[in-house]
């Protein structure tokens, strides 16, 4: 008896969904979460950013009273207490890395927790402090092609620009990359540190394809409310971003910890009250 052919197409949906769900429970076991949870977390940047978008089609009002041209400007405040927990999680971090002996990966953290000082003092105007000029201005000036690379409010504000393009295309590339070719697990541990896990690439996937927009493809655009209001939504997912990936690094160090406690209890209790 002749078998007919199978379908091509079918057999390739087939691998395709296999693949996913075999992502997604690995997701879950990483995570320590279910798979819905993982989900949740996965499409949540995509809720957010969907969301401003359809208020400023749909509701003009209601996107101002959120983005503070009129009411709560929760899109100023939100995105800056969220830096200010991703500061606090990365010195943490910084400690537990310092007690399991991961002593360089804690100086690159350092060095993170540095780049969200900046990004808080530019939240607070530390711009207009330093330099004698709001950097919101300097901004949409910047945009119209006003703005001079002499001016130093115009110029931070060009950098904190393509920081966010490099932040994106980092978190969104690098993890990719991990996930298509197989790692040795000695180095798939230290760059479990450094790369954020694949869950959490739509959050940095669409600061990626935000910045590539506004900063290469249509980089000078005369500024309005909402385009200049949407930077602050893509920032806010950005944060969040950065919110779960020191989350994860918390939960993998505890379990670091426990086990390195498990071998050593002795010397572990020495670097916690050192």
């Amino acid at each position: 008896m002749i078998e007919a052919p199978k379908d091509t197409a079918v057999v390739h949906r087939t691998g395709i969904s296999e693949k996913v769900k075999h992502l997604m429970e690995d997701a879950g076991r990483t995570w320590n979460l279910s798979e819905r949870m993982v989900l949740g977390i996965m499409l949540l940047p995509v809720v957010v950013a969907l969301s401003a978008a359809i208020f400023s089609v749909v509701n003009w009002e209601l996107y101002r009273w959120f983005t503070g041209s009129k009411g709560l400007a929760l899109m100023e405040f939100v995105p800056f207490l969220i830096w200010y927990f991703d500061l606090i999680l990365s010195l943490v971090v910084v400690r537990r890395l310092w007690v399991v002996r991961e002593r360089f990966v804690a100086l690159l953290y350092l060095g993170l927790s540095a780049s969200f000082v900046l990004i808080i003092g530019d939240k607070i105007n530390w711009g207009q402090t330093l330099f004698g000029a709001d950097l919101s201005t300097a901004y949409a000036a910047s945009n119209q092609g006003l703005q001079t690379i002499s001016d130093p409010a115009g110029l931070l504000e060009e950098i904190f620009r393509w920081m966010q393009l490099l932040a994106g295309a980092y978190g969104t590339i690098l993890p990719l990359v991990i996930l298509r070719w197989k790692v040795p697990d000695h180095l798939q541990r230290r760059l479990s540190f450094l790369v954020p896990h694949y869950s959490l690439i739509p959050y940095f996937l669409l600061m990626f394809v935000w910045r590539i927009y506004r900063n290469i493809i249509f980089p000078i655009q005369e500024p309005n409310f909402i385009i200049v209001e949407y930077n602050e939504i893509m920032g806010l997912v950005l944060s969040m971003g950065f919110f779960l990936f020191l989350v994860f690094q918390l939960k993998t160090l505890g379990r670091m910890a426990t086990r390195i406690m498990a071998v050593s209890p002795i010397s572990i209790h020495q670097d916690l009250r050192s």
